[in-house]
């Protein structure tokens, strides 16, 4: 028995991504606070403290590495543990 999908009933991963970015962009963010993360939605940035070793571990390979030192980073930065977006924490700015 061979079963047919009509292709709109198709979902793939790119097309949640992009309705997720569509509603993100167009202020439709159901996790719309200040932490958020703008690129994936996370609901929560996390500062150096919050990471767990492994994530400590790649934070010195994202791009943002080559711009700041990690001792910097550590201090003023917050990073998004599902996308790896990182943003510099303006509370932390003085």
């Amino acid at each position: 028995m061979r079963i047919v999908v009509p292709n709109r009933a198709k979902a793939t991963l790119h097309d949640g991504a992009a309705y997720v970015n569509t509603q993100i962009l167009e202020g439709n963010n159901p996790v719309n606070t200040e932490n958020s993360c703008p690129r994936c939605g996370e609901e929560r940035l996390k500062a150096w403290a919050d990471l767990n070793e492994d994530e400590r571990q790649i934070v010195p390979r994202l791009p943002m590495a080559v711009d700041e030192p990690l001792a910097e980073r550590q201090k003023t930065h917050l990073w998004c543990t599902r996308c790896w977006y990182e943003a510099i924490d303006q509370g932390t700015m003085a």
